[in-house]
């Protein structure tokens, strides 16, 4: 039985001292590969300013392609309301008669 106890004890260190050289392993590695990642985000980001004045070239003309979209789908739905409340507006919008003062 206590054999077992000292071969569990085995393992349990074992399994320490694997995990520790594999972090420290690891970390010499993220070190070592640090520099192509700054060198890699540094290309992306000449590649974004590069890029970037045809993403909002496409953007804008989007936006106005959408816009006219719009148009040309709302303005048949709302051509007889905007009537409607141009009709009103120029009822509404008449001089009131003169009245007299009193005083």
């Amino acid at each position: 039985m206590i054999e077992l106890f000292v071969l569990a004890a085995l393992a349990f260190a074992a399994l320490i001292v694997i995990g520790t050289l594999v972090s420290v392993f690891s970390l010499v590695g993220w070190f070592l590969w640090l520099p192509f990642k700054i060198i890699g985000w540094m290309f992306r980001g000449v590649a974004l300013l590069i890029a970037l004045p045809f993403v909002l070239l496409a953007a804008v003309l989007g936006g106005f392609g959408m816009l006219l979209g719009m148009g040309v789908l709302f303005l048949p739905l709302l051509l007889p309301f905007a009537m409607i409340g141009g009709l009103l507006w120029w009822l509404f919008r008449r001089p009131a008669p003169a009245q007299a003062r009193t005083f």
